[in-house]
């Protein structure tokens, strides 16, 4: 087996379930939305960038914990799961299951701390087929507005390219949540066991370390993009950047001057932190291109608010300011009667 071949094995092991949600994305041509404060959209706009922050800063800080507990009752509380685990990864490697439940007790407590993330959510109808309105574009979402709107919210609308580009070169990567409860998470993982089991003999050629490497790393992404599914109509995808504290200097200007991702201390909401930030700057001599704001931001709705005109003045003077060429550009103004 060429190392060609046995890329592509790994990615039909591992990146089925990614695969097949892009392909969808692509062929429904969607956006995507990041829905966020007023404030915080002036910034992304006037600094012509985006702040990955800390996953214990989310929202809702069990989200990482549900995805923590899905892959423990495959590998750990699930007879049936884990037992099967263990036959078939066995089988590759004398202690190979027991290796990976090791490697997920080990890894957890830096999987918290050290876990930057961006949420966007598939933008339009939930179906896309001939005829429909697309209400989203004028309106936005309406729980998307009570969560991250009460005092007003953007929603920025992002063309599907700045998601689909390959991001090796900021060591950043998206990735479709998976809303599902353990059983259901059992479920994808015993599907990634059956063709491990049919490929077993192909796999065996392959570079053992290629393997490990690419399966702790699906686990690892499966963990952070798994949530429960009674969270499901928000059609969330994960932007994130996995910081390795032992190998970046830990002076910022350092780190900064050699890095294409930026990183620095802000106080958000009264809370000092660090963050990482991805400018909207092409740099061709390092193989990142198309990602101007101008080029990838599409459109914006401006959700509901007491003072609509207020803030459709200010994001349309940051707009010009960002050289968008406003005459082209569509701002809606969402106007849903939102109750809080």
């Amino acid at each position: 087996m060429n190392d060609q071949e046995a890329l592509n094995l790994i990615h039909k092991t591992f990146w089925s379930y990614a695969d097949g949600r892009i392909e969808k994305v692509k062929r429904e041509a969607r956006a995507f939305v990041h829905y966020t404060s007023t404030d915080a959209a002036l910034s992304i706009i006037n600094n012509r960038e985006i702040w990955l922050r800390n996953s214990t800063v989310m929202n809702d800080y069990s989200e990482m914990a549900h995805g923590e507990a899905c892959l423990r009752f495959c590998l750990f509380d699930d007879v049936e799961t884990s037992s099967r685990s263990r036959m078939i990864l066995d089988s590759l490697q004398e202690g190979l299951h027991d290796r990976c439940a090791q490697w997920f007790l080990e890894t957890s407590q830096m999987r918290r701390s050290y876990t930057y993330l961006l949420s966007i959510s598939e933008h339009g109808p939930v179906s896309v087929a001939s005829g429909d309105v697309d209400e989203e574009s004028q309106y936005g979402r309406l729980s998307m507005w009570r969560a991250y709107g009460a005092n007003g919210g953007v929603g920025l609308i992002f063309g599907q390219a700045a998601l689909m580009e390959p991001t090796d070169v900021l060591n950043v990567y998206s990735s479709p949540v998976f809303y599902g409860n353990p059983d259901q998470f059992a479920f994808e993982y015993s599907k990634i066991l059956t063709f491990i089991d049919q490929n077993r003999g192909q796999i065996l050629q392959m570079d053992p370390d290629l393997f490990w490497r690419n399966f702790t790393q699906f686990l690892h992404f499966s963990i952070l993009s798994c949530k429960h599914p009674g969270f499901s109509e928000e059609r969330e995808w994960r932007i994130t950047y996995s910081a390795d504290p032992a190998n970046e200097h830990i002076n910022d200007e350092i780190f900064n001057a050699s890095s294409l991702i930026k990183r620095e201390f802000r106080t958000v909401n009264g809370i000092p932190q660090r963050i990482y930030k991805i400018p909207f700057v092409d740099d061709p001599d390092k193989g990142l291109t198309g990602i101007t704001l101008p080029t990838i931001l599409k459109r914006i709705v401006i959700g509901p608010t007491q003072y609509p005109l207020v803030v459709h003045d200010a994001i349309a003077v940051a707009l010009l300011r960002a050289d968008f060429e406003l005459e082209k550009f569509p701002i809606a103004l969402s106007q849903i009667p939102l109750r809080t």
